[in-house]
């Protein structure tokens, strides 16, 4: 079928206007102005070349005299990466390995930006988290997430401590194919600005405790991500949101290029687009034989795979609201899976239509679930709502950069969708 071309590369169209996120974080991916709206991102122009990465801090671990985290963090801002410390947010609860050592008082910084996110838990009383910085970088030569840990517990004098990649850790929580874990917007329990990024009463009273003690000198390494005039009088308003659309963003560039390298999207392009346009009846989009293969491949129809996939996103968005109930003040309303972050019924449509191509397909294995930041306790989750589009954000900056030569009438088109698919699969 003629008239269709993915290219290589990522083109991130922006939407005008200062008030949106999304264009302002897109330009911190990238380097760009914030007046810009039209940014590569992708392959062919990669996260800017300075940014600060672990092989900066590896190589100022190896030529200096760096015998602790703190002392790293004040080459971060020396070294002109300032930045980075102050792109962050604050966690008072945690699931980490951390989390018997991280509390209201003392509470884990999570920092990211450019690709490189970063956390560090804060009480001096126990060195052993103290003295331990876990990071996850973009790698965007190879378009996938790599952990890595610094720990100075244990330093030899005269040894320079090295970034130790993929420690087993990690694995157990963010997975075989390991990403970072964000929860769906608009809910991050266990984050200060739990919802919607403002504080419940409980977090305000914590966090009004937490800046005295600061302000008392007693929690030196936060100073460390405190910018100049702001010292913690408040906290970024949006910040759970950056964390996660930034992570999102560059999770759905990882999952693109798994597609594009198993040749998924040459094969299946009218239907990819189709599915992520939310048409109905994707079934429709392939030759019966195929569209029958698949459904033995998912093991049921799809119909069932629409309710299956409903049902899973109900079970986190049902979890993560009762996590966040528990932290409420008595006096507090406490939230249902609606307000949670539950995907309406066209997002789940989009993401069951995308499951039912991508992994009904036989070119490669993809699990859909190793998308989504969400943390599920069944280690599956199929929630991708990021406070901006969610699971549509993979056609809007995933698939439709990629499309050549087509109307964009065609493009809204389910029937001419179907019609050019099933010509393309013959």
């Amino acid at each position: 079928m003629r008239g269709l071309k993915l290219a290589v590369g990522f083109l991130l169209v922006a939407r005008v206007g200062g008030a949106n996120p999304l264009t302002s974080l897109i330009n911190v991916l990238t380097g760009g102005p914030e007046e810009r709206n039209s940014l590569t991102f992708g392959a062919d122009l990669p996260l800017p070349k300075d940014r600060l990465k672990v092989a900066d801090l590896a190589s100022w671990l190896a030529k200096e005299n760096i015998s602790d985290v703190d002392t790293l963090l004040d080459r971060v801002k020396e070294k002109g990466f300032a930045e980075n410390l102050y792109r962050f947010t604050l966690i008072h609860t945690s699931r980490s390995l951390h989390r018997a050592k991280i509390n209201p008082l003392y509470p884990r910084v999570v920092f990211s930006y450019r690709g490189l996110t970063g956390a560090v838990t804060g009480d001096p009383a126990d060195p052993e988290s103290y003295e331990q910085l876990e990071l996850i970088e973009f790698d965007d030569t190879k378009n996938d997430f790599v952990f890595y840990n610094v720990d100075f517990n244990g330093k030899q004098p005269e040894v320079p401590v090295k970034p130790v990649e993929s420690p087993n850790a990690c694995t157990e929580c963010h997975g075989k194919q390991p990403r970072p874990l964000w929860a769906a917007y608009p809910v991050w329990p266990g984050s200060y600005g739990s919802r919607n990024d403002v504080l419940t009463k409980k977090e305000k009273d914590q966090f009004l405790t937490f800046r005295k003690a600061f302000a008392n000198g007693t929690h030196e390494r936060y100073k460390k991500f405190a910018a100049p005039r702001r010292l913690f009088t408040y906290l970024d308003p949006k910040a759970n949101l950056k964390v996660g659309l930034e992570l999102n963003l560059l999770n759905f560039r990882k999952a693109y290029a798994q597609l594009s390298k198993s040749k998924i999207t040459a094969k299946y392009a009218y239907a990819l687009i189709g599915a992520s346009k939310g048409c109905e009846n994707i079934p429709a989009f392939l030759p019966g034989d195929l569209a029958k293969a698949h459904e033995r491949r998912l093991g049921m129809g799809y119909f069932d795979l629409i309710r299956a996939t409903q049902l899973s996103v109900e079970r986190e968005a049902t979890a993560r609201a009762n996590r966040f109930n528990k932290g409420l003040a008595p006096e507090e309303k406490s939230i249902g899976a609606d307000e949670a972050g539950l995907n309406d019924v066209e997002r789940t449509q989009i993401t069951s239509n995308l499951r039912y191509v991508i992994e009904g397909q036989s070119l490669a294995p993809v699990d859909m679930a190793a998308w989504a930041l969400s943390y599920s306790p069944t280690g599956r989750s199929y929630s991708f709502s990021n406070g901006h589009q969610g699971i549509q954000d993979f056609y809007e900056f995933g698939i439709k950069p990629h499309v050549k030569n087509i109307s964009a009438a065609s493009l809204a088109d389910c029937d001419w969708l179907q019609k050019a698919s099933l010509e393309s699969l013959k």
